[in-house]
């Protein structure tokens, strides 16, 4: 994708889908358009800065904890070297490297997170997108164009990387939609939302229509509406509102088969609400039948506060009330994206921040004990989401979950923090006697958390720094507005099992300026389902066809599907889990990798994976790459051997990178032989591999990978890049209160 076939137009605030542009061809036929929610190693994609040392240290041990194919790690150059750049930069530089390697690698279908790893640019110019927007409303409310607005300074003038590229539709686009406080539609709003705006321009007028008809009860505009919502539930399959309208509908007619049909329809789509159900009078005329109360008991029994906790998609089109449209225009297509870890200025040391994603990895599918705090102590930083906290502990001690209020910032000699809300410009971590528990969320609304080559607050790597996988702050002054921070239900959403990207892009409605730092995969109280690959042992040679079963016997959760990747691409998906005839002729000789990968049939829709490696031998083709020792320094130069019968040339490759130059296959040239300087690679954990190329057909064979361990101490200090910022003066504007 080229700035030139960039999407131009989009609606406001819905953001054009990259859907028509980011299309993937699989071998054994089109995937089908209902998508399911990612959170696993094969839906992420790592972004390293193959300038920085830093980046690729982070990034090589990342990867290998957490099994990331290959293909999904991509390596670009030229990044500014500062805390903060343009945005035109970020879209040449960054954004747009990105799509058109989701693109070239065939994996557009199956990313949902983008994640990057140490030495990028954290915030990110907007000053042309703010003017925009200031503009779109200067014109929508009749104002002079040199007019000021109220509310222009609530906007700002940075964006942080992780924000624009959850939007990088809209951003692209030049859409500025994002910059309001509600652009977020994956955001979990007020559950009375749900059944108002499920839709915008013609189809929301359609369905506000036909609601209307409804008060006037039986009669031709109660069939005509019954028709037009029919019509929006065959385009819109996903939205929960559609169906929950049509079987009120049809309970009135009295259709017990069809108000039955609709409201299951409608609970699949996310309707959780039980008591509500019950006091829907519309539901009266069926409450008789015993297969509509099974049903109605049936309903999982949330509060009718929140839209429900729910799996991530990108390829989900999020509509504004939180659930998932199906017609072009009718929702955006977002990805969620987290900063691995900040490893300059104010962040934390290059070892801080492998201790913390270590950590973090670790925990995942434990169900760690300890506390969940929430800080009433005095002051804007804390009254700001002081209403969330009571009905959010409230929730978490009904899930089992320890949940308590303080009256200080810190709890004080807690050993149990597993997780942390307050509000401050300035705390003492280690002062405060207490210990996060590794996997926890904690963050301190406050003006600059985010901004990390600014001095006078206290850094949201304060947190990392003690343990937590994930913290958030602003990179810019947000002024005290609820919707730029995370809600304190981030943590319900977390202790339901959703990943921390999933949890905390729950959680705000207006993220824009919001930096987040962690690992986005962790998910310490996720229950994943299992499967298993009965007829492939790894690295098993194999050839023709061969017979695959998927067997999910010691899985904990239901599962309601099974996706088979190959190299990292999405080949397969089966809804009932049935035997798979693979056909290893569609594979080039060599090595291959296969994953199985299950997804939990529930609205968190969690991943659970089988990983086996295999051979493929058809046509005698081979090609081996082997090093004599498996430590080297970074100093030196790493030296391997390749020998292939096959090919007209053959290049060694990190990560699809070739990391040597390719050598032409000549009569009484082998084994060949490379020098990789070992700085290329990167510190730490490393898979190469040896392609062979025939030119005439380019076919490939690659080799079985190797390890190797690039040895070099991570850093215990913080490299400083940035000038001294001076401070600024305070300026707190009438239209809201400063968090500084």
């Amino acid at each position: 994708m080229s700035p030139r076939t960039a999407p131009k137009k989009c609606l406001f605030p819905l953001f054009r889908t990259l859907a028509g542009t980011l299309i993937l061809v699989v071998w054994l036929g089109a995937l089908q358009r209902e998508c399911f929610a990612g959170g696993g190693p094969e839906n992420a994609v790592v972004i390293v800065n193959d300038d920085s040392a830093s980046s690729k240290l982070i990034a090589n041990h990342y990867v290998q904890l957490r099994k990331i194919p290959a293909r999904n790690v991509i390596h670009l150059t030229g990044i500014p070297d500062r805390e903060t750049t343009n945005l035109e930069t970020f879209k040449t530089k960054i954004l747009l490297p990105i799509l058109q390697q989701l693109e070239a690698r065939k994996i557009q279908q199956s990313v949902d997170y983008i994640l990057y790893s140490a030495d990028f640019p954290t915030v990110i110019t907007i000053l042309g997108h703010k003017n925009l927007l200031l503009d779109r409303i200067r014109s929508s409310s009749g104002l002079p164009k040199d007019a000021k607005v109220p509310s222009a300074k609530l906007y700002g003038g940075h964006a942080s990387i992780n924000s624009l590229t959850y939007f990088a539709i809209a951003a692209l686009a030049n859409e500025p939609g994002y910059l309001m406080l509600d652009s977020n539609s994956y955001y979990r709003r007020a559950a009375q939302d749900i059944l108002r705006r499920p839709f915008i321009g013609q189809q929301q007028k359609d369905y506000q229509s036909a609601a209307k008809a409804f008060d006037e009860g039986p009669g031709k505009g109660f069939d005509d509406a019954i028709a037009t919502l029919q019509r929006l539930a065959a385009a819109n399959p996903g939205q929960a509102a559609v169906c929950y309208w049509l079987a009120k509908f049809y309970a009135v007619r009295g259709d017990v088969r069809s108000s039955v049909k609709w409201l299951t329809q409608a609970v699949q789509n996310g309707w959780v609400y039980r008591e509500e159900t019950k006091k829907e009078k519309a539901f009266d005329n069926v409450r008789f039948n015993p297969l509509f109360r099974g049903l109605e008991n049936r309903i999982p029994d949330y509060p009718f506060t929140f839209a429900p906790t729910r799996g991530f998609k990108h390829q989900r089109r999020w509509a504004l009330n939180g659930m998932v449209n199906g017609e072009d225009g009718q929702g955006n297509n977002l990805f969620l994206s987290t900063v691995l870890a900040v490893t300059r200025n104010y962040g934390t040391t290059e070892k801080q921040a492998l201790e913390q994603l270590q950590a973090s990895i670790s925990v995942d599918e434990t169900d760690p004990s300890g506390t969940f705090y929430f800080s009433l102590g005095s002051g804007v930083r804390n009254t700001t989401r002081k209403a969330q906290i009571k009905p959010v502990v409230e929730t978490l001690k009904s899930m089992g979950k320890s949940a308590v209020t303080i009256k200080e910032n810190l709890p004080s000699n807690a050993a149990d923090v597993a997780g942390l809300l307050m509000g401050t410009a300035g705390f003492d971590f280690e002062a405060s006697g207490s210990k996060i528990v590794p996997g926890a969320i904690c963050e301190h609304l406050t003006s600059y958390g985010g901004r990390l080559a600014v001095p006078g607050q206290t850094k949201l790597s304060e947190f990392i720094r003690f343990g937590a996988a994930g913290a958030s702050g602003t990179v810019t002054e947000p002024y005290a507005l609820a919707a730029k921070f995370p809600h304190a239900m981030i943590h319900v959403h977390y202790a339901r099992g959703c990943s921390l990207g999933e949890s905390f892009y729950q959680s705000v409605s207006g993220p824009f300026q919001l930096l987040i730092v962690g690992d986005a995969l962790c998910q310490p109280y996720a229950v994943r389902p299992k499967v298993n690959i009965d007829g492939m042992l790894p690295m098993q040679e194999v050839s023709n066809k061969i017979s695959l079963n998927f067997d999910t016997t010691e899985s904990k959760v239901p599962v309601s599907m099974v996706e088979l990747y190959i190299d990292g691409l999405l080949l397969f998906r089966n809804h009932e889990l049935q035997a798979l005839n693979f056909d290893t002729r569609l594979l080039a000789d060599g090595y291959h990798e296969m994953r199985a990968v299950v997804t939990a049939n529930d609205l968190i829709e969690s991943n659970g994976h089988h990983i086996v490696p295999f051979m493929v031998n058809n046509s005698g083709n081979s090609i081996t790459i082997r090093c004599d020792k498996e430590a080297w320094s970074q100093t030196e130069h790493v030296f391997v051997e390749v020998t292939s019968n096959f090919g007209d040339t053959v290049s060694v490759v990190q990560n699809l990178r070739s990391v040597a130059v390719a050598q032409e296959m000549t009569e009484g040239k082998r084994p060949l032989r490379f020098k990789i300087p070992a700085d290329v690679l990167g510190r730490g954990p490393v898979e190469l591999q040896a392609v062979a190329i025939d030119k005439k057909t380019n076919q490939a064979v690659n080799s079985a990978p190797i390890y190797l361990n690039i040895e070099g101490a991570a850093a215990t200090t913080k490299r400083n890049t940035e000038r001294p910022t001076p401070k600024r003066p305070k300026v707190v504007p009438t239209a809201a209160k400063s968090t500084r």
